[in-house]
């Protein structure tokens, strides 16, 4: 009895410390402060039905409802049992699970759910996951490669422009007059036209 004494708060240790064995010590500790679960069994229901994908991303929606579903089953755990009875409970828990997860996903997905639904039986929640989740992954890429032009197109553009570039940039470059082609000792401005040298613009 000395071990629940030490285990819990010394207020409730006082009213229980003229208990005579530990079966009525442990008796008492639990009427006086077990709880139902209940209201946590109402929460989850409650959270279960209320969410949806919203903002979120696929992965991240399905694993809050994860969270909750695993909370429940510990709450209610399912009784192992090898009857037939039993798997087809197990079944419809599954099934529950299945469209649960479908009602929540944003109206973006009617088609993949309709697809799903009209499956006979539906498939495990796992493999639904990995369907919605593929069919999010091939929007993105379709989503990038049409607003982004193709790679070797950008490349293409690059290439081109520095080529253009890079042949006036050969070309040797007058500090007098700032034209490409020919060299100050050879402009004509400092040392004269050539004889019926004909300006552009002039007649």
């Amino acid at each position: 009895m000395s071990w629940i004494l030490n285990a819990v708060f010394k207020d409730i240790a006082y009213s229980i410390m003229y208990i005579h064995d530990a079966q009525s010590m442990w008796i008492d500790l639990h009427d006086r402060f077990n709880q139902s679960n209940g209201p946590r069994i109402f929460q989850l229901k409650q959270q279960i039905h209320a969410l949806t994908q919203g903002s979120n991303g696929v992965s991240a929606y399905f694993t809050k409802l994860k969270i909750f579903w695993d909370e429940l089953r510990d709450f209610r755990p399912t009784p192992v049992c090898n009857c037939g009875g039993m798997k087809s409970l197990i079944d419809y828990q599954h099934e529950d699970y299945v469209l649960q997860f479908l009602m929540g996903l944003n109206e973006s997905f009617n088609q993949i759910k309709a697809q799903i639904l009209m499956s006979d039986p539906l498939p495990p929640i796992n493999k639904v996951f990995s369907l919605v989740i593929q069919e999010e992954r091939q929007r993105s890429m379709h989503f990038f490669g049409s607003s982004m032009p193709p790679i070797s197109a950008s490349y293409g553009v690059a290439s081109s422009n520095y080529s253009a570039y890079k042949g006036k940039k050969d070309k040797p470059i007058c500090t007098h007059s700032g034209f490409f082609g020919y060299t100050v000792d050879k402009c004509y401005k400092i040392h004269g036209y050539p004889p019926g040298f004909k300006q552009k613009g002039r007649s």
